[in-house]
């Protein structure tokens, strides 16, 4: 005798009104979940057309890329460290109500010496003692001691046609608003770098008058001629917070002013430069940010 046995029923879930929403709330989930990897791999909608792009947000890259957009070109800044100072975006944890370490003057202290700090705003060298090179928008800007310091005529003499002395003066004068100097033959004003003093402090002033006593020459101006001696240096401080190169020519308003704003990419690490064939034209800057895409440049860049 033959014995047929039926395949086990499958059981069957209630669906009372609880097990709709979990049915719905998992299909939602499902959604946002796929349309955020479709935005993730396509954010930006592809590899971009400018006219520069800027490798390094430090104090330099700044600068160029300041002047470029206030000129009215399209510029791209790729920085591989994350946002620092307010003005430039940052979102650090607060220190100081608003402000961020980077802002605080006497923040750099805490971020050359601190590990929280260090581990994620420095690049890591092999060397010992490790140079505290900085990793973040600002460069080194963000964590130095905000001394205002030029280089010596002498320094640029030795640099070729069109880099003496006589030919760049006229950029720090036009980059200066010197509060202490003003408008001078060394120093300018109405620039987007704020160069002051410090109040003075009963340490200090008993500091310089024992180089006084001991005979050393005084000197007024550490960016003038003469720079042997005992003075008081200038800093880039504006309205108690730190002015570095960065905040003076990407920080958010500055920026909004240009004819041609940058656009700043943080967390954004420049692996290459692709040339075009055999030609000098640089066709574009590949970066890393998690992913690999090609910025490309639409203006012909000698090598």
């Amino acid at each position: 005798a033959a014995i047929a046995l039926a395949p086990p029923r499958a059981r069957r879930w209630p669906r009372d009104g609880a097990w709709m929403l979990r049915e719905v709330g998992l299909l939602l989930l499902l959604a946002f979940s796929a349309w955020s990897i479709v935005r993730y791999l396509f954010a930006d909608g592809g590899p971009a057309v400018f006219d520069y792009i800027v490798v390094g947000g430090g104090s330099t890259g700044a600068v160029v890329a300041g002047r470029l957009g206030e000129a009215g070109y399209s510029v791209l800044v790729l920085e591989a460290g994350g946002s620092t100072q307010i003005s430039l975006g940052g979102d650090a944890e607060p220190v100081a109500g608003k402000w961020t370490i980077f802002d605080v003057p006497l923040g750099w202290v805490q971020v050359l010496s601190d590990h929280r700090w260090s581990k994620e705003f420095q690049w890591v060298v092999p060397a010992d003692p490790p140079p505290a090179i900085a990793r973040g928008l600002g460069g080194c800007g963000i964590h130095n001691a905000m001394l205002y310091m030029r280089g010596r005529p002498a320094d640029f003499a030795e640099w070729g046609a069109g880099w003496s002395w006589d030919d760049v003066l006229p950029f720090y004068k036009r980059s200066e608003d010197n509060e202490q100097f003003g408008s001078s033959p060394l120093h300018g004003t109405g620039g987007p770098v704020r160069v002051t003093t410090v109040a003075s402090d009963e340490l200090s002033d008993f500091f310089l008058d024992a180089f006084s006593t001991a005979g050393l020459p005084h000197v007024e101006d550490f960016n003038g001629p003469d720079r042997i001696g005992f003075g008081r240096y200038q800093f880039m401080i504006r309205d108690g917070l730190r002015d570095s190169a960065a905040a003076a020519f990407l920080g958010a308003d500055r920026r909004a002013s240009y004819r041609a704003p940058p656009l700043v990419k943080t967390h954004a690490l420049a692996t290459r430069l692709v040339v075009e064939g055999r030609s000098d034209r640089t066709r574009c800057s590949e970066m890393f940010r998690d992913r690999t895409r090609c910025s490309e440049i639409g203006r012909d860049v000698p090598r």
